[in-house]
């Protein structure tokens, strides 16, 4: 019977004080509700393997904060083909750079994405290929022939409605004309999040660029070839 009657005397207390309950209601609701977007960002990013085969060859190539070894950031350009050409511990090597992008028209409202810009063999690396069309060939993250898109297929079947002819088709992005591809596999989400890809076409001053930190990296081991060895000879390189 105590605990019934606590939980009576507090219904009564709430009921003289509404505007106080209200406040108590809402900043419960608040603080639920942050916690359990918290918990599904940290569930997503840190305690599930990322979605990619073989994931035990594949590694991340950043570059440290010399004041915080526990911190990293992105690579400069020149810096990243210094490590491809010169590593022999990876099989295959892919970058990316990420933005945003408005896409224009479609018969909706014009919808801003998050883009990322990826070398061509990104998806040979990283194993995940379209489920529909395909991804990029050699030479198409060349200025000139980057105009190529892949969507997601959450908003494929958002933006799109899931059309199934959607591959050679147009649309436009930051008011450019970029033709479809491909579509992702429907649980595919690397980088985490990223509604279209399209091709990195590095200027060439961008290229050659040791100061713009700008590229992430996975890179693809070679049989044999362990975590530890890669790390000693990056350092070497570095």
């Amino acid at each position: 019977m105590g605990l019934w009657n606590d939980v009576r005397f507090g219904a009564r207390s709430l009921r003289k004080a509404p505007g106080f309950s209200a406040t108590a209601i809402l900043t419960l609701a608040l603080g639920i509700g942050a916690t359990t977007a918290i918990f599904s960002v940290a569930d997503a990013m840190l305690w599930k393997p990322v979605p990619l085969p073989h994931l035990e060859t594949l590694v991340m190539v950043v570059q440290r904060v010399p004041d915080d070894p526990g911190d990293w950031r992105s690579v400069p350009p020149a810096d990243v083909e210094d490590i491809r050409k010169a590593s022999a511990s990876f099989a295959s090597f892919a970058s990316w750079d990420d933005g945003l992008a408005n896409i224009d028209g479609q018969g909706g409202e014009p919808e801003r994405v998050y883009q990322v810009l990826t070398t061509a063999h990104f998806f040979q690396v990283i194993g995940v290929q379209p489920a529909i069309g395909r991804g990029f060939q050699a030479g198409e993250d060349q200025p000139g022939r980057e105009r190529e898109v892949v969507l997601s297929n959450k908003l494929w079947r958002r933006r799109f409605a899931a059309d199934p002819n959607i591959v050679g088709r147009n649309i436009r992005l930051d008011d450019q004309d970029y033709q479809v591809t491909g579509v992702m596999p429907p649980k595919f989400d690397f980088p985490l999040a990223a509604d279209i890809w399209t091709p990195l076409a590095l200027k060439p001053e961008d290229r050659v660029s040791r100061r713009a930190n700008m590229l992430q990296s996975i890179a693809r081991l070679k049989p044999g070839a362990g975590v530890t060895q890669a790390q000693a000879e990056l350092d070497t390189i570095a």
